[in-house]
């Protein structure tokens, strides 16, 4: 798999018509068989099956349903792998493999989350939907954070498109669950899971990642990042004055964001204002090796 389709789900056309593979209790009976064999088969088993799924026309709730079914496996699978170092990211490349497998592991679930999300979208607002959502748009965040972190340890940039899929996320749960007429889904958020905190968290890890590379204190800054996440806001473009200490969120960009304190005219963008000791903790980590 190139690096650029990590995120491209397949094309499908036709009527739903689920198989008997993908029903609830055959998908559930073949993890459970999957989770018995050796992490490396049972990870490329697991590929082979999500990246099945794409290809099948079905309802999104029978997709999210699914998802769900696979989520303890998956995550499981997820933590046993080895982490990307920049050793192995190296012998990677020159092998002409342009992914890892946790990294494609972690692209054939999104692929599925995002399909699903675009399936639901047709069905209206209700309870069922907003609570199908939040947690499809839950599931894409931790694997785009996944990615961010398993790169920043592997010294590489995240696979291409990750940045557009995280600012059109938090452009998501905008309109999900803070547009007009929604009012009655914000209860939702008490489950634990806020699509504008995990955006702002997101954000300023790639931020981060990006401003400090390989710095004394990088680790510190990582650390406290859920404290640095809740201090920030997120402002609009179109108030007029400049901002200050700003960081410009373009939503075609495939970056996290840049230092700006204004975005040009009709720009589709946000600005995200870190909190008081965001500057500070930047500022005092210092590049690795001799002074």
């Amino acid at each position: 798999m190139k690096r650029s389709d990590c995120y491209s789900a397949a094309a499908t056309t036709g009527e739903p018509k689920v198989p008997d593979e993908f029903q609830a209790e055959t998908l559930l009976a073949w993890s459970d068989r999957l989770m018995g064999f050796a992490t490396c088969p049972a990870v490329v088993g697991m590929i082979l099956k999500l990246d099945a799924m794409t290809r099948v026309v079905m309802p999104g709730g029978h997709r999210t349903l699914l998802l769900r079914v696979l989520e303890g496996p998956l995550e499981r699978l997820l933590r046993a792998m080895p982490r990307l170092t920049p050793w192995l990211a190296r012998t990677l490349i020159e092998h002409g493999w342009e992914l890892s497998m946790e990294q494609r592991l972690a692209c054939a679930s999104y692929r599925n989350l995002k399909q699903a999300q675009e399936e639901l979208d047709g069905l209206g607002v209700g309870a069922d939907q907003a609570e199908a959502h939040l947690w499809l748009l839950e599931q894409q965040f931790l694997i785009l954070e996944r990615q961010v972190h398993c790169s920043i340890g592997a010294g590489l940039a995240p696979p291409p498109g990750t940045w557009l899929e995280a600012h059109a996320g938090y452009r998501q749960g905008l309109r999900w669950f803070e547009g007009e007429g929604n009012a009655e889904l914000l209860p939702y958020f008490a489950v634990g899971f806020d699509p504008s905190l995990a955006y702002r968290r997101l954000v300023l890890t790639g931020i981060a990642a990006e401003s400090l590379g390989a710095r004394a204190g990088a680790d510190v800054f990582l650390a406290r990042l859920p404290g640095l996440a809740a201090q920030a806001r997120i402002v609009g473009t179109d108030q007029g004055d400049k901002v200050a200490d700003g960081w410009l969120l373009e939503l075609d960009s495939d970056t996290p964001g840049r230092r700006a304190d204004a975005a040009a005219p009709g720009r589709d963008a946000w600005f995200l204002i870190p909190g008081p000791s965001f500057d500070g903790l930047l500022g005092s980590a210092r590049p690795l090796g001799p002074s």
